[in-house]
């Protein structure tokens, strides 16, 4: 742990402002994320396009740049993120893929995977980078965590056979109170 030193008056007035800056922009970021997914899948849903293109697809790839797959993806993503803060949840996933992997588990199941991936990410440092892409190794690791969870539960066979992913989903269901067999059965 680093050391801890005295802040001059000035400096802690600057650093608290910007604090209360930072967690306030987060918070609209949110927001924004969540609006987005609002408005695109009202639009999606509502096939409020069809008067200027004859498909969704059209409609993403001409206005927003996207695939329609990217664009289903964010509307997924946006769900998962409303749906944790609905159950109270202060952190929340920092990128658009962790939320978009948890949206591939059914959404009674989110969040304790999303408490467990944190878990798992708090006992390892998150203050280390990650030198390949520069982020923090907690992002790293909460982004593993949850991919492997979803991977090893999922219908699909997973990727990779590991016995560290089949662990780790154990837990997450033992803690449930559930089996693999029985977490298969409600999807």
């Amino acid at each position: 742990m680093g050391v801890r030193t005295s802040l001059t008056v000035d400096q802690h007035t600057r650093y608290e402002f910007l604090k209360k800056e930072i967690r306030e922009y987060i918070q609209k970021g949110i927001e924004a994320f969540e609006r987005v997914a609002a408005d695109m899948l009202e639009i999606r849903d509502q096939r409020l396009y069809r008067e200027e293109f004859g498909t969704f697809e059209e409609f993403c790839r001409e206005t927003l740049g996207r695939s329609k797959t990217q664009v289903n993806r964010m509307i997924q993503a946006g769900d998962v993120i409303k749906g944790l803060m609905a159950a109270g949840e202060t952190v929340l996933p920092n990128n658009f893929r962790i939320a978009y992997e948890l949206a591939l588990y059914p959404p009674r199941d989110r969040q304790l995977i999303w408490k467990r991936a944190r878990q798992i990410a708090d006992r390892n440092d998150g203050k280390r980078t990650n030198p390949k892409e520069g982020r923090s190794m907690k992002t790293t690791i909460i982004e593993r965590a949850t991919i492997a969870t979803i991977e090893v539960l999922s219908p699909l066979p997973p990727k990779y056979n590991s016995q560290s992913k089949a662990g780790f989903a154990s837990l997450v269901l033992n803690a449930q109170g559930r089996s693999r067999k029985e977490a298969h059965e409600d999807r």
